[in-house]
């Protein structure tokens, strides 16, 4: 009998997140299954519970920093085929403290790479970058070809992760699949240091906890969203795209990769949750914030991604799916 297994390590660092557990769930149920998961994080599993096993697959938890060379030395071995690096300071946080968001945001990710180059290794990278790449006039007429041209400290750091991934990957010495991820909503938890959190809020906290939320932005802005189903099957498709195909019309390696999303505003998201979920849309306040409009106003709400979509990365039907997709898999 032939084993379901395929012989290799696959790592996660930001593995303990809401995305990080979808992920390891997805790749578990497929029919070739790796032989280990190794995940990493900040901080443990919360609560312990969580922590995920398997009957066939090995998974190990580590905690610790991907600045940290014993633990990158541990999480990373010859054995290592495929790292979907998700670990990140968020966008608000990163603009708040500059020297965090460049130690894990950059520092993090080279010293990742310097660990494969170290070993002589080259894994699939599959790196979770921003639509907060591009700013300026692009947000207004968007394509996945657009220049970037961040205006935050966080979408900086993940074009700088952006060019440096891109430059290994066209001297073979990994080969990088990079992700611009639209906003994910709706995300279940407690809300994060993200300026995009309110876009989850607006609607998780009307319908799951019955609870106010406020609304920074003004309800009509638009915004470059997908839900969390499409973003996983994103991450691991991207990890299968035959190499061959993530070229240029000259015939250059292209690995990065704007993924499609749908394009809405606060208050579609609003109307939505009222109409499928039968939510409590006063419970959401506006109240401007100049710090929140002036970081997500730097973000496209459209991007063309035609290429991404002959690759295979799909799309979300409509916002009433973004709402259905929190209320059948992770409103509890």
């Amino acid at each position: 009998m032939v084993s379901p297994h395929v012989h290799s390590d696959i790592l996660i660092t930001g593995g303990c997140g809401f995305l990080g557990r979808k992920l390891i769930l997805s790749l578990l149920a497929r029919t070739q299954l790796p032989g280990r998961i190794v995940v990493l994080d900040a901080f443990p599993p919360s609560p312990p519970s969580t922590a995920i096993s398997h009957d066939t697959v090995p998974i190990v938890y580590r905690t610790g920093s991907i600045l940290d060379t014993k633990v990158l030395n541990e999480v990373i071995t010859s054995s290592t085929t495929c790292i979907y690096h998700l670990a990140a300071v968020v966008s608000a946080q990163a603009e708040q403290d500059w020297n965090l968001g460049m130690q894990v945001n950059f520092d993090g990710t080279r010293a990742i790479a310097e660990r494969c180059l170290e070993l002589g290794i080259k894994p699939v990278v599959v790196f979770t970058s921003s639509l907060a790449v591009y700013g300026g006039e692009v947000v207004k007429n968007c394509s996945e070809d657009s220049h970037i041209m961040p205006q935050s400290s966080y979408g900086a750091e993940k074009a700088m992760c952006e060019l440096l991934l891109s430059d290994l990957s066209r001297r073979g010495l990994l080969d990088a699949r990079i992700l611009r991820l639209p906003t994910i909503a709706i995300r279940p938890g407690k809300p994060n240091a993200a300026a995009s959190v309110f876009i989850s809020g607006i609607v998780r906290e009307p319908l799951q906890h019955k609870q106010k939320t406020v609304l920074p932005v003004d309800e009509k802005t638009l915004i470059w969203i997908a839900s969390p189903r499409s973003a996983i099957k994103a991450l691991v498709h991207a990890s299968v795209v035959p190499r061959e195909t993530l070229v240029d019309a000259q015939g250059s390696r292209r690995s990065v990769i704007t993924l499609p999303g749908l394009s809405t505003t606060p208050r579609d998201l609003i109307d939505a949750m009222v109409r499928v979920g039968g939510g409590d849309a006063s419970l959401v306040e506006k109240k401007p914030d100049p710090k929140i409009e002036a970081i997500v106003g730097t973000w496209p709400g459209d991007i063309d991604t035609p290429w991404a979509k002959s690759l295979g990365f799909e799309v979300d039907k409509n916002v009433d799916d973004i709402v259905k997709i929190f209320v059948e898999d992770d409103m509890h």
